[in-house]
Formats: structure tokens, C-alpha cells, sequence
């Protein structure tokens, strides 16, 4: 009686077994060179490459005359690739971070910016992220800013370069 149980137990593994690889399986003669994926396949958007010039800063980034704005500078290369520059120039001196990494798309048409920051030496290997949103030809979004010796939250506002 064992046996028998056993016997159809296994009758039945090779039948789900066949009928999964059957329903998995395409014939030969129903492939094609070209390969079209089903309609409800989304792809992200590409990221877009090129050059942006523009202001960083806000509340953050200022004093009890105003909001003081510096500028920044993104590339993003057709890898990927992305370096931004910012630059905040005050009376106290002349305030620079680099940040490199890569540029991924994300949800809601956000392009995310990560990696680390390049300089100054001294916060060389810190975590870097920031997130912009494309609008026509420029970029809106938040980033940390290097501001009189600490990183501190701001919007960024950016076009693109002719």
C-alpha cells in the first residue's frame, strides 16, 4: 500500500514537472531573431546626459541677511557616470565640495545622484546622495552642501549648458 502511494506521488511530481516545462518551453520555430517584450514591461527612463549649471542653497545656507546661494555644477556622462561641483564664495572664504558616482533613475521621474564626496581631502570617502527632478531642460531637487565647515541640507536649481 506504501508503494502505491509513493508510486503516485511520484506519477504526479513528473506530471507537474512536465506540464510547468511544457507551458515554459518555446518551440524552435516560433523563435525570432528579434525579440519583442510584452506590453506590460515598463523600462526606467534613461537618464539624461549632458551638462548643468546653477544655484544651490537655502535656509540653511545663510544668515540674518538672507538665504546665501552658491553654485553648482553637474555632469552626467552617457555611463552614468556624474560629477558635481559646488562652490559657495562669502566673506569667510571660499567653501567647495566635488561629489562623483553614479546617476540612476527612480521612481516619480527622480534622477538619484550617489556615491561619495571627492574634496575636500578631509571629507574625501563620505557618503554623498542627492535627488533631482527633471523639468524640461533643468533639474530642481535636494543635495548637502559643504557651508562654513558643515555639511548641512539645500535645494539645487540647474539648466542645462548650451
Amino acid at each position: 500500500m506504501m508503494n502505491r502511494h509513493v508510486t503516485t506521488l511520484a506519477v504526479a511530481g513528473l506530471v507537474l514537472t512536465g506540464a510547468a516545462t511544457g507551458c515554459a518551453h518555446r518551440s524552435s520555430s516560433s523563435m525570432s531573431s528579434s525579440f519583442m517584450p510584452s506590453a506590460s514591461v515598463r523600462s526606467e527612463p534613461a537618464v539624461p546626459v549632458g551638462a548643468w549649471h546653477g544655484t544651490v542653497g537655502g535656509r540653511e545656507t545663510g544668515d540674518a541677511q538672507g538665504d546665501e546661494l552658491g553654485t553648482a555644477d553637474l555632469t552626467i556622462g552617457p555611463d552614468g557616470r556624474f560629477t558635481l561641483n559646488q562652490t559657495f564664495e562669502n566673506m569667510q572664504g571660499v567653501n567647495s565640495m566635488r561629489a562623483t558616482g553614479t546617476a540612476r533613475a527612480a521612481r516619480g521621474g527622480r534622477i538619484v545622484l550617489e556615491r561619495t564626496v571627492d574634496a575636500p581631502g578631509s571629507r574625501k570617502g563620505e557618503p554623498f546622495v542627492a535627488t533631482v527632478r527633471p523639468r524640461g531642460n533643468a533639474f530642481y531637487g535636494t543635495t548637502d552642501v559643504l557651508y562654513r565647515g558643515g555639511r548641512v541640507a539645500s535645494s539645487m536649481e540647474l539648466g542645462r549648458r548650451a
